[in-house]
């Protein structure tokens, strides 16, 4: 494939951005544009729908970044961030499909746009669309949002009573259509970081250094293992409402595994004893 965009476009910087390769294109005004190539057989239709009439897809993910989810040409997400457990996305639909959620139906993908300013003035109308978000100046921002924000500039320099009124996301209609499974994932998620929390407010180094009179290095090799098992343990306790202190205790005992083993098992002994072998031999 870019053997073959080199040779129609020879002497141009192709940029190659995750299946899609894009270059700049002279129009006979002596303007410049760029041209997408969508070159991803397995997600073709929502691609070329995301960066149709750009930003058209920017608009729509910048609307539904209001209401807590993530949309690009590979779907519709929810993303958590926990303080301890990590960020994490979960999908909802695909690209085309989330449209509805914002009231854009198929057939203005269909119908399309003859100018930018045609695309903004039916985003304008969107009750989607809250206009003082969308008078912010980003510099790293695509040209077109610039634009955008002086064609809105004005409609909020009016005081019409209009851009207060905004509709929300209904995340309700979204479970009716697509089900609970992506909520449910990230409740659990949110939850899980709760669920560390309280673990490492009784399991962590000076618990356990209490316990095995460990300390220094040694220490932080029995938190590693207890890591390493305790990790797996606390989505299950988060999902199921179980106490992952208890089902640490029950895994230890399950394996057969006390805190002096933990430590035998751990990379600083191994590394110890091999030098200690090693002296004994010379």
């Amino acid at each position: 494939m870019m053997d073959t965009l080199e040779a129609i476009f020879p002497g141009i910087v192709l940029n190659i951005n995750d299946g899609v390769v894009s270059c700049p294109w002279s129009l006979p005004d002596g303007s410049k544009i760029q041209v997408d190539f969508v070159c991803r057989p397995n997600n073709f239709e929502d691609s070329l729908a995301y960066r149709s009439y750009a930003p058209f897809g920017h608009i729509c993910g910048a609307i539904f970044d209001e209401n807590g989810f993530s949309l690009g040409e590979h779907g519709l997400y929810i993303k958590v961030t926990g303080k301890r457990s990590g960020t994490k996305s979960f999908r909802v639909c695909d690209f085309r499909q989330a449209l509805q959620f914002i009231d854009i139906r198929p057939v203005a993908l269909r119908q399309g746009f003859d100018t930018e300013q045609e695309m903004f003035d039916f985003f304008i109308t969107n009750p989607y669309f809250r206009w003082n978000r969308f008078i912010r100046r980003d510099k790293a921002a695509h040209p077109a949002m610039e634009r955008l924000a002086d064609r809105v500039q004005p409609l909020v320099d009016s005081g019409d009573s209009l851009t207060n009124i905004t509709a929300k996301v209904d995340t309700d209609r979204i479970v009716r259509i697509f089900g609970d499974r992506w909520l449910r994932s990230a409740e659990i998620h949110e939850k899980k970081d709760a669920v560390l929390k309280e673990f490492r407010e009784h399991v962590n180094g000076n618990t356990v250094g209490e316990v095995t009179e460990l300390r220094g290095q040694e220490l932080g090799e029995v938190m590693k293992e207890i890591s390493k098992i305790v990790q797996p343990l606390i989505e299950h306790a988060a999902e199921h409402d179980l106490d992952p202190i208890a089902m640490l205790a029950v895994e230890l005992v399950r394996k057969r595994v006390d805190f002096v083993e933990l430590f035998k098992n751990s990379s600083l002994f191994k590394k110890r004893n091999e030098a200690g072998e090693a002296n004994a031999a010379a």
